[in-house]
């Protein structure tokens, strides 16, 4: 670098200052009025751009020494004028401009690479705004002004305090707006809450005097989001200012939000009360989970990063907390980038670890969504970029650098017993270990009979009570049909005559030759009279087996008109109690048809029960026949519901369990929940995730 000259800076380059950072030295911006970016200079930088007309890098670097308490080297300018050629901030002389486009494909990488890029984000800009920014803002003033901002803040706790007396209503209209229809009026009413955050952001960067170039849409994996060109705003030195702006979309969706819901409190019922919760909810969502969040490049960052003072906030509380991983990793003396105290020491490593994971929820959720929306083959794909790309990409990096400093590592010596740590956590990823899983079950007497009222029943007795033991045989319930049993004497009565005409047709000659239509009338009514005495017999249940009764309806009672097919009570037999649950796909290939499994009984006493398996289904369930298991009813099936009827999601098998000897309990038990443990084959954890993965390789492709 001192053997050559350096090039001279773009004339159209300015400097800015920028008050003092967050460590008490001075700041200054470059702002490259081109690209209409800024760039945040420390005070070496400062000093040897202030110098860069010296032209010769040693008289800059003397200059410095010599004119201020600051010791810079060679390798400080080498790296800033690696920067401004990166930015291309530099003039070029004649015949440069061919390794500066060299340079630039180099940057832009492979077509692959630009796809990727471009792919995972990209700007889209739609309109040119600042003619209509600047007539909307001496429109505007009357957002600006405190006294609506004090006002809305009275309107915000009224509504807040009665939203929360009527949430009931409010709740049920979100659940009533769950289709085409209301997925649509959501899309639009963000859409409206959406550009009006950005003219918030606009408006109030106008009314400090910034140029709005542009604005339009970005694609974060293909997910549209809005955004306004206010990069301008960085000429502010005021930092309350910049602040204001940045804050401006959040305020003003906010303001939407409370007088939406203020108006969704007055309004009636109809259309305009729909508009106005439309507004309220999605408002508050988007605003606070969303835009407000300080883990991704939102409003929230910026707003958090311009309040502590602290440029690049994200990559700063990164490098810190990779260095304090390698620290507690291997335990090498290197000084942290930055001297933090106590407290700001473990904000920053805990804010970089929340916005690792925070990422990863997002990142893993969006390509889930890819998958699940796209074709499936494009969705696999897009799947893995998004996964080697946020996930395994950072991964590698930091291995890499871990490879670089070897040798610190193996001086440092606690690589050792991080190799052990890593040697047994790989054994027992790749071992086959016994294993087992939980899973919801229902349980129930291998004996029980459920006794329903027949038709047109009327109770006269019941001989049975709650917790009763009973005989085989012995009679339950006595009841009687008006309806029956008059149609059972009308057909005993015509089967008389029909008999009495059939007897005294062989001293007739006309009857005589009627006698086979009366034989056949005589015998149908016959037939007719044994179905009816079978029908009466329903009216005077008795018990099938030896057991006991567990559950005698509270609406069974003597002198009452019962319901077709209501449960008048339920018989539980003195054996051996079954246990139904659903095994997932995945654990079938582990399942020994001879395990046993123990189920834990959700009762205020959990008594465990030892059982072993009595069936297992050859074919995937089509339809949940045990409901009491599906997801939304407290088990761990997901299932899709249609008229009443459950689908499950994924393929399950019901296996069935028998316990290994009569059971009698303390209280009579009838149906009940709880949990099964089942034991497994001995598997590996690297071959479950394998043969998972392959099934939905499988599945997906076709194949």
């Amino acid at each position: 670098m001192t053997e050559c000259k350096l090039d001279p800076l773009r004339e159209d380059l300015a400097l800015l200052d920028d008050g003092r950072l967050a460590g008490g030295q001075p700041a200054w911006k470059l702002f490259d009025p081109l690209k209409n970016r800024f760039y945040q200079l420390d005070w070496l930088s400062f000093e040897i751009l202030s110098r860069w007309h010296m032209g010769q890098p040693e008289r800059v670097l003397e200059a410095i020494r010599q004119q201020t308490t600051l010791q810079p080297s060679e390798e400080d300018l080498a790296a800033l004028y690696q920067f401004l050629q990166q930015h291309e901030l530099l003039q070029l002389p004649a015949g440069r401009h061919a390794d500066s486009l060299a340079r630039y494909r180099q940057l832009q990488g492979s077509v692959g690479s630009w796809l990727i890029h471009n792919y995972l984000f990209f700007r889209l800009p739609l309109v040119r705004p600042d003619a209509l920014v600047s007539r909307l803002a001496a429109y505007s003033q009357l957002f600006f002004s405190a006294r609506f901002y004090w006002l809305t803040l009275m309107v915000a706790v009224f509504s807040l305090w009665h939203l929360g007396r009527q949430w009931d209503a409010y709740s049920s209209t979100l659940v009533d707006l769950f289709s085409l229809q209301g997925l649509l009026y959501y899309g639009l009413a963000i859409t409206f809450v959406k550009v009006a955050h950005e003219f918030g952001h606009a408006l109030c960067a106008k009314r400090f005097g910034c140029h709005i170039p542009t604005m339009g849409l970005a694609f974060l994996v293909l997910w549209p989001v809005a955004y306004t060109d206010t990069n301008d705003v960085w000429r502010l030195p005021d930092k309350k200012q910049r602040l204001l702006v940045s804050s401006a979309g959040i305020i003003t969706e906010l303001c939407i939000a409370v007088w939406a819901t203020l108006c969704w409190l007055w309004l009636p019922d109809g259309g305009l009360r729909t508009v106005a919760f439309l507004l309220s909810s999605t408002t508050w969502v988007s605003t606070l989970l969303i835009n407000a969040s300080p883990f991704m490049r939102f409003d929230g960052y910026f707003i958090l990063s311009d309040a502590l003072g602290v440029v690049n906030l994200h990559q700063r509380c990164f490098d810190y907390a990779r260095w304090h991983m390698r620290r507690v990793l291997f335990g090498l003396p290197d000084a942290p980038p930055e001297q933090l105290s106590g407290v700001h020491h473990w904000l920053a490593i805990a804010f970089a670890w929340a916005t690792w994971l925070y990422r990863l929820v997002v990142f893993l959720g969006i390509a889930a969504l890819v998958y699940h929306f796209f074709i499936k083959l494009v969705g696999i794909l897009l799947f893995l970029v998004e996964i080697i790309w946020f996930v395994a990409g950072p991964v590698w990096k930091e291995i890499k650098v871990w490879i670089t400093m070897k040798p610190q590592i193996q001086a440092a010596g606690r690589y050792r017993f991080l190799l052990v740590l890593l040697a047994l956590g790989s054994l027992f990823w790749l071992l086959p270990l016994p294993g087992h899983t939980r899973l919801a079950a229902v349980m129930y007497p291998a004996q029980l009979q459920t006794v329903y009222a027949p038709a047109d029943a009327y109770l006269l007795q019941s001989h049975i009570r709650q917790g009763q033991v009973v005989k085989a045989g012995q009679p339950l319930f006595a009841m009687t049909s008006p309806q029956l049993r008059q149609t059972f004497l009308l057909n005993e009565q015509r089967g008389s005559q029909l008999a009495a005409q059939e007897n005294g047709a062989s001293f007739d000659d006309a009857s005589r030759r009627d006698w086979d239509v009366l034989n056949s009338k005589w015998q149908h009514a016959r037939s007719e009279g044994g179905y009816l005495q079978k029908e009466m017999v329903k009216y005077f249940p008795v018990a099938s087996f030896a057991g006991r009764v567990v559950n005698v309806s509270p609406e069974v009672q003597p002198g009452s008109w019962l319901s077709a097919r209501e449960p008048m009570a339920v018989i539980a037999g003195h054996g051996p109690y079954e246990v139904v649950a659903y095994l997932p796909e995945a654990n079938l290939a582990l399942l020994d048809h001879g395990a046993e499994a123990v189920f834990i009984r959700n009762a205020v006493l959990p008594v465990k029960l030892v059982l072993h398996m009595v069936s297992v289904a050859a074919d995937a369930e089509s339809e949940l026949s045990v409901p009491e298991l599906a997801l939304d009813a407290g088990g761990d099936v997901a299932v899709r519901s249609r008229n009443g009827r459950f689908y499950p999601e994924k393929a399950v098998y019901k296996v069935v369990f028998r316990s290994q000897e009569p059971v009698d309990f303390s209280q009579p038990v009838a149906r009940e929940r709880g949990v099964l443990v089942l034991a497994l084959k001995p598997s590996s954890t690297f071959m479950v995730w394998l043969r998972e993965s392959a099934a939905v390789f499988y599945r997906e492709f076709g194949f």
